[in-house]
């Protein structure tokens, strides 16, 4: 297996896991009522808390590996620092 397509593979996983998880608690804001800091205080600290356990039971199941364990914590990173650029606000220039 070749190492740039393995690498590509997990970015196009990490993006799917962001697109159909994270996205939508800010595609849901349609009414423009509640900006994205209180969509990120209200829902990051349960989605934090799950997606942890996730990472940890895939950890477990997976005996600890070194790939799985550099893996999962990759994408626990990756997915709260996903969180943090939809909720910062956007300057203009």
């Amino acid at each position: 297996l070749d190492r740039s397509s393995a690498a590509s593979d997990v970015y196009k996983r990490q993006t799917v896991v962001i697109v159909f998880t994270v996205c939508p608690f800010f595609w849901m804001n349609s009414s423009k009522t509640i900006n994205h800091q209180t969509i990120f205080k209200t829902c990051f600290p349960y989605y934090a808390i799950v997606a942890f356990s996730i990472c940890m039971y895939g950890m477990y199941a997976t005996d600890f590996s070194i790939f799985m364990v550099a893996f999962f914590t990759s994408a626990f990173i990756t997915i709260c620092q996903s969180w943090v650029w939809f909720a910062t606000k956007k300057e203009t220039l």
